[in-house]
């Protein structure tokens, strides 16, 4: 009788465990909702979010159009520019690289590229490019950029203007944020792999893990129908989209879906990735004036989830308050 009481009572509190876990998930959902009303009723937002514990979808909404003046719809099929988000793919195949004993973290640069003299290429190692921290600046700052920026331009291309840029700082003094560094590494994994930035994002990062629908090159996101549109907000509030897609490069501009960068996402929180890395628990953002994607993963709680809007700098602003959510802290 004292063995059936106790059975009882552990069965209730695993159910009261449940219980708790389910309605944890429940309020979680509440919140996040009242939390992208405000920002969608403030104009601030327009996009979507999807949010995993344990691999189960524990909550997902969309809010406004792709499009504002067709008023299409968004949904999980809609393609968003995910902006800086693709230097996530470019250091993990980095990090593949290295477990496959084709690199080194301390390599230098001149190993592979004749980006600059071999006395400055040898003060630069793969690490510090990985960590921004190589002197190398932003090639979005370069004027002649913008003469590059909407042809048909390659990887190779924009190496040649970086090659053009003299060094920010002297190489591991300092850290600055740099697209050129992220360029310069999927320069590095071309040489490499002796196969384009494109193929091995296709091989090592999306085939698998089973994704689908994700865009690199300008051809391929203007046959792509199903894409979101950047919006701009004017002083009155009245939303304009504009179409101004342009070739992705291993540091940001690559198109997909949410369900797809949800599938990396996890991938990052469950230590699956083929780099075989444990990456921890962490949050990173990409965006631009039409544009702003973020992820958040975390061990703890086994949360892992996905802003998406094309709306620029509203993705840095809700990812926080989102995590606080789940956290159960203020928000």
């Amino acid at each position: 009788m004292k063995r059936k009481i106790q059975l009882t009572f552990i069965s209730t509190l695993l159910l009261a465990s449940i219980s708790l876990a389910q309605q944890s998930d429940k309020i979680i959902s509440q919140k996040v909702d009242s939390l992208l009303a405000d920002a969608f009723e403030k104009g601030m937002f327009t996009g979507q979010v999807s949010i995993t514990r344990n691999g189960d979808n524990i909550y997902y909404k969309q809010l406004g159009f792709a499009d504002w003046e067709s008023k299409r719809a968004i949904d999980k099929n809609t393609l968003f520019n995910i902006a800086s988000l693709t230097k996530q793919f470019t250091e993990e195949m980095i990090h593949q690289l290295v477990n496959e004993n084709k690199l080194s973290y301390t390599d230098n640069l001149s190993k592979y590229l004749d980006l600059y003299p071999a006395e400055t290429g040898n003060k630069i190692s793969v690490q510090m490019l990985l960590d921004m921290s190589a002197g190398l600046g932003d090639y979005l700052r370069n004027p002649e950029f913008r003469d590059l920026e909407h042809t048909d331009y390659s990887l190779a291309d924009l190496i040649a203007l970086i090659k053009t840029e003299p060094l920010m700082y002297e190489p591991g003094t300092s850290r600055q944020y740099s697209n050129s560094s992220y360029a310069v590494l999927g320069a590095i994994l071309a040489k490499i792999t002796n196969q384009s930035y494109e193929k091995n994002l296709q091989d090592r990062i999306v085939k698998p893990l089973g994704m689908e629908k994700i865009y690199y090159s300008k051809a391929e996101k203007a046959t792509q129908m199903n894409r979101a549109y950047g919006t701009q907000i004017n002083f009155e509030g009245v939303k304009m989209s504009f179409d101004d897609i342009s070739n992705s490069q291993p540091a940001g501009g690559t198109y997909t879906t949410i369900d797809n960068l949800l599938k990396f996402t996890e991938a990052k929180l469950k230590n699956t990735l083929p780099s075989g890395k444990n990456y921890g628990s962490d949050s990173f953002a990409g965006g631009n004036p039409g544009w702003n994607a973020s992820i958040n993963y975390n061990e703890e709680n086994v949360v892992a989830f996905v802003v998406m809007a094309n709306t620029g700098g509203i993705s840095d602003a809700l990812t926080p308050r989102i995590n606080s959510i789940i956290k159960n802290e203020p928000y």
